[in-house]
């Protein structure tokens, strides 16, 4: 079950407008705290690496939990913008590192992009480089992780390079990782699942392309916002999995004076992209403003 942990704004940044959406896929692991951290890596120009969420601090979630994935949003600077970041999530119990998983991220302005970090749990990492819990870069609370070698969704720390393919709903890294061949939102997908407003990762039906929940960003990140003004979409989804325009009652264009006694009230949208005009009323005394006095 998907366990959300919260939202996180950092300074300057404009809530639902830029950021992260982390999912942690922990599967089975027993922990009771988690550490985040997403660091912003030196560039070629001489910039030193940037910890923009710290795991000590900031990105630290003490539980209790109810066992199994978790996620939180991460609103940014929209200065941000094309930034290359790495996400760092550990899961601890009684304060030792138990999991632990890395994932790339590029920032992109007014887009909430989906990050899956595909946990790794101590006992499993044993490919090249050893263990991804025994003091390495990225550990709770030490330095940055290293750049991952793959896009967003994440790359395992080690595991067996022969496992066979697996079925839908199973964490994955790249379509070859899946009997089906669509490796979606970190998990092994029934199809491409490419639509807006879709998802195969919903709680309960991993593995299925399933409308997103009413009212998140959405995921593919192909409903824009058009803005109050147009009462067109928001950027969110509906309860029918389609793109969300802004809801009845909404105010599209504020209210004005028409003269000096006749107000204009409020336009509104009407729920389905239509902005109406407000009723036009004589005030008793003098309008001024956007109101009368």
């Amino acid at each position: 079950m998907l366990g959300a942990l919260g939202a996180l704004i950092l300074a300057g940044a404009c809530r639902d407008s830029t950021g992260l959406h982390v999912f942690a896929h922990l599967g089975a692991v027993d922990y009771d705290a988690l550490g985040l951290q997403i660091v912003q890596p030196a560039d070629a120009g001489g910039a030193p690496a940037q910890v923009l969420v710290d795991p000590a601090t900031t990105g630290n979630y003490p539980g209790p939990f109810r066992g199994g994935d978790q996620d939180v949003y991460v609103y940014l600077p929209d200065d941000l913008d094309g930034a290359h970041l790495q996400c760092t999530m550990t899961a601890l119990r009684q304060a030792a590192p138990v999991a632990q998983g890395t994932a790339a991220a590029t920032v992109h302005r007014q887009v909430i992009e989906d990050v899956h970090i595909v946990m790794t749990a101590a006992d499993s990492s044993t490919g090249a480089g050893g263990s991804a819990l025994t003091g390495g870069a990225g550990a709770l609370g030490g330095s940055p992780a290293p750049p991952a070698t793959g896009g967003v969704g994440g790359a395992m720390s080690g595991g067996a390079s022969d496992a066979q393919p697996a079925a839908n709903g199973a964490a994955c890294n790249t379509a070859a990782d899946c009997a089906s061949q669509h490796c979606v939102d970190g998990v092994c997908c029934e199809s491409d699942c490419s639509g807006a407003c879709s998802s195969c990762a919903t709680a309960g039906a991993a593995g299925l392309c399933r409308p997103a929940p009413a009212g998140v960003p959405d995921p593919r990140g192909l409903c824009a916002d058009l803005g109050a003004a147009t009462c067109g979409t928001n950027g969110l989804c509906d309860v029918s999995g389609h793109c969300a325009k802004y809801p009845a009652g909404t105010t599209c264009a504020a209210a004005s004076c028409k003269n000096t006694d006749m107000l204009k009230a409020a336009a509104t949208c009407d729920g389905a992209g239509t902005c109406h005009d407000g009723a036009t009323m004589k005030c008793a005394g003098r309008c001024a403003g956007d109101a009368c006095s």
